[in-house]
């Protein structure tokens, strides 16, 4: 990360220092930093010059490019639906596939008792020459000033999530996977589909990391990383799916006119649908975002760029020799202050319930939450993550990058869930999962010393 001078550093001393955090005095003087930061980034993007676009380039009508701050080289193609916000400095013959997102915002945020504060991020994403993107991308810029960087003749696969404050070399292959941020990509490194990378790693150039493995840990250079064997052989997978009966209620205001706040604010290029939809005060929603029928959001909530709340879900009921496709009857409730971040799909209920999302949760990209998940109040859900139908999370949970969670499993409050863990089975409060089929954390850790 490049540095915007002393404040950064000071805080993330205190964020690493238990004793620190536990002062009053330091805790506020925490929270007014971040508080003045969000200000100072939100009036710089109003100072930020007219948008500019080169030569010989291709720009699909229903691409969304912001009005300031970005620069578009030459040869360039934007394809449909892609969104393209300020702060973003895109080199020559690049090309973007439909429903990618470029300097969306970051999932950063710090935690004070009882509040959540986000962090509005007040640097861009570098796009080098003859890279190529591919379709419902995200990447996010970065927090401190600088960029987010993705290197000269550098292809991401679809669906890739490359978070704030990443640095990725040149002629690297990131396939469909998810790097956290801060992290360091060297030159001509090969990631594999699935992936996913920690935050604040180096990953040295040359390095081949195979597809679905997960690092925690510095790559030197030309390492390759083979697929985890360790715990597969020990971890049998349990997934019981329950029974979610079909049932013929609909939501008592189907077919009712859409309800919109005048104080919220809806992109020109997002869709919501004309009947079964109430967006309350203060909402924003952005571009190219789809809003279905059956959703309900409340005060203030933050929907980002492709983002589809109120979708159908992917659920076949066996009729003799065919599979029939489960019918929603139910909606989506999205509570008080809750942030989505861009490309992320919430499914509507099929059982003539809700799918819902509790008081400032906050959501971030290339998300799916399926039908009938119900996520508690004050919950982190990383980049990447899958949770399966029927789903309960409780309050405070944070879901790390690139999780599954299967079909009707819960989630106590306060339980913390690592980078890449798949979760198949009830999850108690407070624990910490760990692997896949995830496990608590000191079972993993003892078996392990008892391998070696």
């Amino acid at each position: 990360m490049k540095s915007s001078g002393i404040f950064p550093s000071i805080v993330k001393t205190i964020k690493k220092n238990d004793r620190l955090n536990q002062n009053p005095l330091i805790r506020t003087l925490a929270r007014n930093y971040y508080r003045l930061h969000n200000i100072a980034a939100i009036f710089s993007y109003k100072r930020l010059p007219a948008s500019v676009t080169g030569t010989d380039c291709v720009i699909d009508p229903g691409a969304y490019i912001a009005e300031r701050g970005v620069i578009i080289g030459n040869n360039c193609r934007i394809e449909d639906a892609t969104v393209i916000l300020e702060n973003s400095v895109i080199g020559d013959n690049v090309t973007i596939e439909a429903g990618s997102v470029i300097g969306s915002e970051g999932f950063q945020f710090r935690r004070f008792h009882d509040e959540i504060t986000p962090i509005v991020h007040a640097g861009g994403v570098r796009i080098l020459n003859g890279v190529h993107i591919g379709p419902r991308s995200c990447i996010d810029k970065a927090t401190f000033g600088g960029f987010t960087e993705i290197g000269d003749y550098s292809s991401v696969g679809a669906e890739t999530h490359v978070a704030h404050d990443v640095v990725i070399g040149e002629n690297c292959q990131i396939n469909p996977s998810l790097i956290s941020g801060h992290t360091h990509v060297g030159d001509g490194v090969f990631v594999g589909s699935g992936a996913a990378i920690s935050n604040a790693l180096t990953i040295g150039s040359h390095a081949w990391i195979a597809p679905g493995a997960v690092v925690t840990k510095d790559v030197p250079d030309g390492y390759r990383i083979e697929p985890g064997k360790t715990h597969n052989r020990f971890i049998k997978i349990f997934c019981v799916l329950g029974e979610h009966p079909e049932r013929n209620e609909t939501l008592r205001y189907a077919n009712m006119k859409t309800e919109v706040s005048e104080s919220s604010i809806i992109h020109p290029t997002a869709y919501v649908a004309d009947t079964s939809v109430r967006i309350g005060d203060k909402c924003v929603i952005g571009p190219n975002v789809s809003i279905l029928e059956g959703s309900v959001l409340g005060r203030g909530v933050k929907i980002g760029p492709g983002s589809v709340v109120g979708g159908g879900c992917c659920r076949l009921c066996p009729q003799g020799d065919e599979n029939i496709s489960s019918c929603p009857s139910g909606g989506v409730v999205i509570h008080n202050y809750v942030d989505i971040q861009a490309n992320t799909h919430i499914d509507r209920s099929t059982t003539g319930k809700f799918t819902e999302i509790g008081e400032y949760s906050k959501i971030d990209n290339l998300v799916h939450i399926g039908a009938d998940v119900v996520i508690g109040k004050r919950s982190l859900i990383v980049a990447s993550s899958m949770i399966g139908g029927g789903t309960k999370i409780g309050d405070d949970v944070w879901v790390g990058p690139g999780t599954v969670i299967s079909n009707n499993v819960t989630v106590g409050d306060q339980a913390y869930i690592t980078l890449g863990s798949v979760i198949t089975k009830k999850v108690k409060e407070g624990k910490v999962m760990i692997g896949d089929c995830a496990i608590d954390r000191r079972k993993f850790f003892s078996f392990i010393m008892a391998e070696h």
